[in-house]
């Protein structure tokens, strides 16, 4: 599965020059708004070494790629943590089926696993040594 097949890839489609597969991510932090049955995952994608943020149309090279991965009606949120620090690394999987959608995103020292009928990609920034350079 790639990035580019969740809702919101029209954004990720002017960043990637190639469709990234779905991975790795470094993971900032996690927003529950239990009064809106809202959960929020912010993260940067990691590329590997055969993918590229550089869009053929720009002129700017871009490294990383921030957005949030939003998540409504959940069903099921599981979250297991044994050391929490900023930008850890994990593995994150997604499994989409109408109306039920899945998200598991594992580390060595957390997990997460959700359940809901709603995901899409938003605020993503195209991003270079961590700095802002396009709002997408």
């Amino acid at each position: 599965m790639y990035w580019t097949d969740l809702p919101g890839d029209e954004k990720l489609k002017i960043i990637f020059s190639n469709p990234p597969e779905i991975n790795k991510i470094k993971l900032l932090n996690l927003v529950i708004e239990r009064d809106k049955n809202f959960f929020r995952v912010n993260c940067y994608h990691v590329p590997d070494d055969n993918n590229t943020l550089l869009s053929p149309d720009s002129i700017i090279d871009f490294n990383y790629c921030f957005f949030s991965i939003e998540c409504r009606d959940l069903s099921v949120l599981n979250i297991s943590m044994r050391k929490w620090t900023q930008g850890m690394l994990a593995k994150i999987d997604f499994k989409l089926e109408k109306d039920r959608n899945e998200i598991k995103i594992l580390a060595d020292s957390y997990h997460v696993n959700i359940i809901c009928s709603e995901i899409f990609l938003e605020n993503i920034l195209a991003l270079r040594d961590s700095q802002q350079i396009e709002r997408v």
